[in-house]
């Protein structure tokens, strides 16, 4: 189940990369030609190269927006406060910190530029907010802030399934809406 789950994350993220017009490796090309798919339109072109800077960066930032509220308050929120102990995501692959994780990993790629980006590259939202003054200081606790997320979520008590209530789940929640 947890390969057949990471093959089916890593097509879409290929899947995502070319929609955007971005570039992949001839084996990703070999992969989308396996599957059969083909980008209908650019999404960047269509949705953020014709925009200003500013509405990019808007959707940029709502998109992240939606994905800290949704991994704190309904994937580990609903569970830890008790409201629903019954949605948890991947409760028998035991892998839902992961999944937490990997949720945080899409912001990071969102705002560094690129999928596996470690740091912000050029062009991208943080590069530009590192390059101006008046943002450097913001930027940095941006940057902070989500290497505390990413930290608080690995160091959750495993399995999340059997661990919800955890406080570690708690820290988890603060960490990732103070990076929102």
């Amino acid at each position: 189940y947890a390969v057949a789950a990471s093959k089916d994350l890593y097509l879409a993220a290929i899947k995502l990369v070319a929609a955007w017009g971005g570039e992949i490796s001839k084996d990703e090309e070999q992969i989308l030609e396996e599957a059969e798919w083909e980008p209908e339109n650019n999404y960047g072109e269509e949705h953020f190269l014709n925009q200003s800077g500013t509405n990019s960066a808007v959707q940029i930032i709502e998109g992240c927006h939606d994905i800290l509220g949704e991994v704190s308050e309904a994937k580990i929120g609903s569970a830890y406060t008790g409201e629903d102990t019954d949605y948890i995501e991947s409760p028998y692959a035991h892998n839902s910190i992961q999944d937490f994780k990997d949720n945080i990993l899409s912001c990071q790629h969102a705002l560094f530029g690129g999928i596996n980006a470690t740091q912000p590259l050029e062009g991208s939202l943080i590069a530009y907010t590192d390059a101006v003054p008046a943002m450097q200081e913001q930027s940095a606790n941006v940057k902070t802030a989500l290497a505390n997320a990413i930290a608080k979520i690995e160091a959750m008590k495993k399995p999340f399934v059997l661990n919800y209530a955890d406080i570690s789940s708690k820290n988890a929640m603060d960490a990732i809406n103070e990076f929102d």
